[in-house]
């Protein structure tokens, strides 16, 4: 027969809750379940995909982006490669001053450090985040031997962005992302205007709500 001791002992380590209602010996928490990749890579891969097929093969942006209309990230995906298309004359020049051979990037590769430098230089995510996010997107692509290049090359961006830009900078067309003949008509036209012109165009479009009543 128990002791009173090994009696109250047992009852102590089966009891769950005190007089209080508290838990004695709550359940352990699950860890939190982690993805394979780095939050927002999945969304960079797509983008880079997208800017790829309107660079390297002339495609219209709305046609590259249908192919990702399921995506979950959709709206992500569509941003960044838009964003990325309408500054790719400022930022692949930059990026270039980083790579040795620059044509022996491919276009995916490309477009994939074009995409992560317009987040790391025109959004508010995290800089280092966007580069461990385009390191995983490589793999993402496919791309399992420019993840070095991805990695260095980007962290340069991140340190040396504003040198870098400066000296993209100092011409028009790479400054506002045009094409220097686009840049040439409107300046012959609007002389004193072309500025102003270049930069609204730049701008996003106003938002116009209507309502059907």
């Amino acid at each position: 027969m128990p002791t009173a001791r090994a009696s109250w002992g047992g009852a102590l380590a089966s009891k769950t809750h005190d007089f209080a209602g508290t838990p004695v010996n709550p359940p352990e928490k699950s860890p939190p379940v982690r993805t394979p990749w780095a939050p927002g890579a999945p969304a960079l891969a797509a983008a880079a995909r997208a800017v790829d097929e309107v660079v390297s093969s002339g495609r219209s942006a709305e046609t590259a982006l249908a192919a990702h209309e399921g995506d979950a990230h959709r709206a992500a995906v569509r941003a960044i490669a838009l964003g990325t298309i309408r500054w790719y004359l400022r930022l692949a020049p930059a990026l270039d001053l980083l790579l040795k051979h620059p044509a022996g990037v491919t276009g995916t590769v490309r477009s994939l450090l074009t995409v992560a430098a317009h987040q790391i230089e025109y959004s508010r995510n995290s800089p280092e985040a966007t580069v461990h996010a385009a390191v995983d997107a490589a793999r993402l692509l496919g791309a399992e031997r420019a993840t070095g290049l991805a990695n260095a090359v980007l962290r340069r961006f991140v340190a040396e962005r504003g040198a870098l830009l400066g000296r993209v900078d100092t011409e028009l067309p790479s400054r506002t992302a045009h094409p220097p003949w686009i840049v040439e008509r409107i300046a012959a036209a609007w002389p004193q205007a072309c500025p102003a012109i270049l930069a609204a165009n730049n701008g996003h479009p106003p938002m116009t709500l209507r309502l059907d009543l």
